[in-house]
């Protein structure tokens, strides 16, 4: 979901987490600068993540969505919340000083798209459908990955919740074309135009060297968002009609596409 920018306050207090007990061996200090860096940003998404999931539950009850989605919007901000805390808690744990939540700055001018279905529909398409499922399969990549088996446990369960919240704008999404389908061409012009970023097959980068601390170089990132683009939300968008189904990858989406197919044929709505 689109998210304000926020800031994470910097603490200057001590921090007794600078040793590296909650790994096998101790972290060089500028790996560890880079960890502690990488996760407060993700706090930051995380925390505005709550003030996002909130504005989309006020815009779907501007449009009369039913309570079962609505119940499930406000789960998601709860989730963020522990999202938030869990990255806060690494970000602290390789870092010196302690990181907290700032300030979230609102307007009362706000980005808001109380009434307007077809909005509504596109940036749930946009930022739930595509970004939430491709960074679902990039939280669960990460988990794997994560070289502490505390945090591989909360990341993994992090993963899941996100796969929940794609699958949660899915059915939504679902949900606004069968009971509004006009709006049928513009979210379909969303993934058109998406798959355009994901035609080619990416290049790769360097060798990645620091995902037991949860960061990803760049090559790998692309890799990642470029396999779940065609394995879990390709399949997605060609059920619902919005990509042609030969487009559809063979390649087995794992877990994060199981989530996102069962909440779509699960949904009472009927699939296009």
């Amino acid at each position: 979901m689109n998210v304000p920018s926020i800031n994470i306050e910097v603490l200057e207090v001590s921090n007794s987490n600078t040793t590296g007990s909650i790994f096998d061996s101790i972290i060089p200090e500028a790996h560890r600068a880079q960890a502690a860096n990488y996760w407060a940003k993700l706090a930051m998404m995380e925390h505005a993540s709550v003030a996002s999931f909130s504005r989309f539950s006020l815009e779907l009850m501007s449009i009369g969505a039913p309570t079962d989605l609505l119940a499930a919007v406000h789960q998601a901000a709860l989730d963020e919340i522990r999202h938030t805390q869990i990255a806060l808690d690494l970000a602290n744990h390789f870092s010196a000083i302690t990181f907290a939540p700032g300030a979230l700055p609102l307007s009362d001018k706000g980005d808001f798209s109380f009434g307007n279905v077809e909005k509504i529909a596109t940036a749930a398409a946009l930022e739930g459908c595509i970004e939430e499922t491709i960074a679902a399969a990039i939280a669960l990549y990460q988990a794997e990955n994560m070289g502490d088996s505390h945090y591989k446990a909360l990341l993994r369960s992090v993963a899941l919740d996100e796969a929940s919240h794609a699958a949660l704008a899915w059915r939504a999404v679902q949900w606004i074309i069968n009971t509004s389908p006009e709006t049928r061409k513009a979210v379909s012009e969303v993934f058109s135009l998406r798959a355009e970023r994901y035609a080619t097959v990416p290049q790769g980068g360097s060798e990645p060297t620091l995902q037991h601390l949860g960061l990803l170089d760049q090559g790998t990132m692309e890799k990642l968002q470029y396999n779940a683009w065609h394995a879990i939300v390709v399949p997605a968008a060609a059920s619902l009609g919005f990509l042609p189904k030969n487009q559809v990858s063979s390649e087995n989406g794992g877990q994060i596409a199981g989530v996102i197919a069962h909440a779509l044929t699960s949904c009472n709505q009927p699939v296009a």
